[in-house]
Order: C-alpha cells, then sequence, then structure tokens
C-alpha cells in the first residue's frame, strides 16, 4: 500500500524544485567564487548540504520577491487591449469556464447561491480541478512550475545587477565587489527575459487551466439518443 503523506512530512515538489531550489542554486553559482569560499562552502557533504540548504533558502525569498510580479502580468495578461490583439482565444475560454462555474455552482442549492463571486473563475477551477482531477493538475503543475521558475529567477537576476553594480559592491565584502561572471548590463537583460517568458508561461497556464476546465464538464456517458430509446 502507498505510503500516505503526513502534514509533519518534508515533500519537496516539481514546482517547489522549479521554483525554488534552482533559482536558489543559479544565483550561488553565479556570485564570485570568492564569496562562497569565504562562507565557508568547500567540498566536504557537509558543506554541500549547507549549499543545498543555503539554495533553498535564496530561492525562497527570490520566490516570494518575484510573486510581486503577478500584480504587473496578472493586469497586463487581463487588459482590453492585450485581449483584443493577442488574447481573445484566453477571453472565449475564460467566458466558457465562467459559466460553467455558474452553472457547477447553481447545482449546489441554495448554500452556494452567488459563490460564483467571491473567488475569481481561476481560483475556483483551479481547486476543483485539484480535487477532482489528477490527470489535469498533472499539467497544470508542469506549467506552473515553469512559470515560478522564471519568476523567481527574475527576481534573482535584479539581485546578481544590483550586487554587481559597481557603487553598490563597493560598499560590499571584496568578494562580491570583484570577480562577477557577468556585468549589470547582462544581469539586467537576464532578468528581461524571463519577465517575457514568465508571462508567457502565465498565459499558457490560464489557457490550459480553462481548457481542461471545459474537458473536465464533459459528461462521460454520452446522451441518451431521441425518443429515449436503448
Amino acid at each position: 500500500m502507498a505510503a500516505v503523506a503526513k502534514p509533519q512530512d518534508f515533500f519537496l515538489g516539481v514546482r517547489d524544485f522549479f521554483a525554488v531550489l534552482v533559482p536558489g542554486a543559479t544565483f550561488l553559482l553565479l556570485l564570485p567564487e570568492k564569496s562562497l569560499a569565504v562562507a565557508g562552502f568547500g567540498r566536504s557533504g557537509l558543506a554541500l548540504l549547507g549549499v543545498v540548504i543555503a539554495a533553498y533558502l535564496v530561492g525562497s525569498v527570490a520566490s516570494a520577491a518575484g510573486a510581486a510580479l503577478d500584480h504587473v502580468v496578472d493586469p497586463l495578461l487581463a487588459s482590453r487591449r492585450f485581449r483584443d490583439r493577442f488574447g481573445a482565444t484566453l477571453r472565449r475560454r475564460q467566458d466558457l469556464a465562467e459559466r460553467l462555474q455558474a452553472e457547477l455552482l447553481g447545482q449546489c442549492g441554495d448554500p452556494l447561491a452567488g459563490a460564483e463571486g467571491r473567488e475569481t473563475v481561476k481560483d475556483f477551477w483551479w481547486t476543483y480541478l485539484r480535487l477532482n482531477s489528477a490527470e489535469a493538475m498533472t499539467e497544470l503543475d508542469r506549467i506552473e512550475g515553469t512559470q515560478k521558475l522564471f519568476r523567481s529567477l527574475v527576481a534573482v537576476f535584479l539581485a546578481l545587477a544590483l550586487i554587481a553594480f559597481p557603487p553598490t559592491a563597493a560598499w560590499m565584502h571584496p568578494s562580491l565587489a570583484a570577480g562577477h561572471r557577468f556585468a549589470t548590463g547582462h544581469y539586467l537583460a537576464f532578468a528581461a527575459v524571463s519577465a517575457v517568458l514568465y508571462a508567457a508561461a502565465r498565459s499558457s497556464f490560464l489557457h490550459a487551466l480553462y481548457r481542461l476546465a471545459a474537458a473536465c464538464c464533459i459528461r462521460r456517458d454520452p446522451p441518451p439518443p431521441p425518443g429515449g430509446g436503448p
């Protein structure tokens, strides 16, 4: 029998790996080599464990900081100008998902009457699919892991750009003031590319969410033939 995860168990999922560990490791790898030596990260097993822990902590901070990008990207994807030029299909899929949400909640009777206005259609279907379709969540988790990777990388590259900026580096430890692998301009360019890729992955996630929501509502049994025959 498969083991059941308990609340106290530590579980690192694919989203945590891409959104936290990979960006954190990227930050540490792009720091000047001397800075890691000063921090005591050598080649021993204990030091490598320290690197993993440091990557996780740095990645957690980058993920939290990168979440601010949602307040820029989400309004952009929802804007009329974007929808008219690039997002007509997304708009149609969201409209269908909203109608299906209202229909499902309407079948629940008075306790949930009007509940569709209390949460966004995205949040509703995210919860619904997580509870009802493991196959759909596998695809959504994959896409979400990708988008959160790029979102965290935006914060990582901006932090590296600040560290590599000469006036800022002058106030830091000598190990951080010299020996950078890239210049500030390069890190800013990496951050800009990551932001564009994040917006594209965010749009792809919404497309997949609403498409899977509609697919999940398709009746599994064929409709009865006209006239009520067999």
